[in-house]
Formats: C-alpha cells, structure tokens, sequence
C-alpha cells in the first residue's frame, strides 16, 4: 500500500511539474495555420492571488510532438504508424508530463478548467499519435455513477443548449474532454478515440457506444454524441456523478 501510494505521489509531482514548463515551451509550427501564441492572461478568481499567469493560446499551427516511452501501453494501431496509446495511473512519470503538455494546451482550446494531477489518476486518457509522431487527438474518460437522457424535442437543434430528463440512469463511463486538432477534423480520429474508451475503459468489459455519457457538449461535441452512439437522446453528466473513489 506504502509503495503505491508513493508512486502516486511521485507521479501527481511529475504532472504538476510539467503543467509548469509548458508555459515556457516552444511548439512545433506547421503550415496549416499561424503559429502558437502565449499571452499573459490573469489568473482565475479561484487562485486567489491576483497575480498574472501565461497560458497558451491553440492555433492550427501548433502541433506537439509525442516520440514514445518504453512499456507505453498502445490499444489500437492503424496504418503509417499511427496509434492510440493509454495514459493511466500506472503510467510513467514521463508519460504523465506529456500527457500535462498536453492537456494545458487542450484546456486552453476548449476553455475548460484544469485537471489536477489527482484527479487524472482516476481516469483514462487516450492520446491519438499520427504518423509523423504528433498528436492528433485526445480523450480523457472518467469514472461516474449516473447520467442523464437528453430531451430532443426541448433541446434546440445546431447549438450546445440541452434539456435532459429530471430521471437518473446508470452509467459508468463519462467523456471529460475530447478534442482533435484543427487540421485533422473529420478523419475518423474522434470516433477511434470513443471506440478506445468504449473498450479499454473497464478492464476486461466493453461498454455499448449509447451507455457512455458526455459532460456538457459544445455544438460540435454535441453532434458528435449524437453521431457516435446513433441517437439524439445521448446521455450526459454533471460534476456530481464523478466518482473517484477507485480506479476501474
């Protein structure tokens, strides 16, 4: 129990650390977009010291690299070399400085808050490497209690408004954060990563694409919900279906 504990702690201090750097980074510039920008941008009411921060600012030129680490766990494997790798609490400490890297840059894109380094032990990422080592794509699943049904016939159509049922249902699996970048959007890359979390999620057990739920969508996440588990009354859940308590 001790030396499980410490490896934690030992891999919470690494994300945390890196989360740090990035703000200082360089980022690989391709020819699809201008470039990355980093702005300094104040920090969140809830730090409570008013002090300024760097936060990085995602344009289609911004492309991170990903060369692989020994003993990462691959899940999936496509043609060119591209692969779906998957970041957990048994990772290493350096598979969990990246995946840092890159969720401070995902963060900023989708304009969510921070994960904590604690947090993310409980959950499931799933890193999309394309062919020439960058990162396509990313998704980030956790482990929940329930959910609820979306009412089509109250939600309006082509925005991220949704009216869900006032009735619970079951559900393990919850999409926190799925992101593709910009030059790589409608390739497939957002539906392989579901099908990585669908299968790879629990151990040992498959989840069916319409039992997983998502957190709040955007317009683009939202038809993406509805495209991947093949209807408009897909689930979705609030911060306090999150259960933390162990790892599945």
């Amino acid at each position: 129990m001790g030396d499980t504990r410490n490896q934690k702690a030992r891999s919470q201090r690494a994300f945390k650390s890196e989360q740090q750097k990035l703000r200082h980074s360089p980022y690989e510039k391709a020819a699809c977009g201008q470039g990355v920008d980093v702005q300094r941008v104040a920090s969140r009411p809830e730090n409570g010291n008013g002090q300024q921060s760097y936060a990085m600012t995602f344009t289609k030129a911004t492309y991170l690299k990903y060369t692989g680490y020994k003993g990462e766990r691959v899940v999936q494997e496509f043609d060119f070399a591209s692969r779906i790798v998957m970041v957990g609490s048994g990772s290493s400490k350096h598979e969990l400085r990246k995946l840092g890297q890159i969720l401070n840059l995902v963060n900023t894109e989708l304009s969510s808050p921070a994960i904590t380094a604690e947090h993310l032990m409980y959950c499931k990422s799933f890193l999309y490497i394309g062919d020439k080592k960058q990162v396509l794509g990313c998704l980030v699943a956790e482990p929940i209690e329930f959910a609820f049904e979306v009412a089509p016939s109250r939600s309006k159509p082509n925005t991220s408004a949704v009216f869900c049922s006032p009735e619970k249902v079951p559900a393990l699996c919850g999409i926190s954060r799925i992101w593709v970048h910009p030059c790589h959007r409608g390739k497939g890359i957002a539906t392989r990563l579901l099908n990585s979390a669908c299968k790879h999620f629990i151990y040992g057990h498959s989840l069916d694409p319409s039992s997983i739920a998502f957190s709040q969508p955007t317009g683009d996440g939202k038809n993406l919900a509805i495209h991947y588990t093949q209807t408009s009354k897909f689930l979705i859940y609030p911060d306090d279906a999150v259960k933390i308590s162990h790892v599945l």
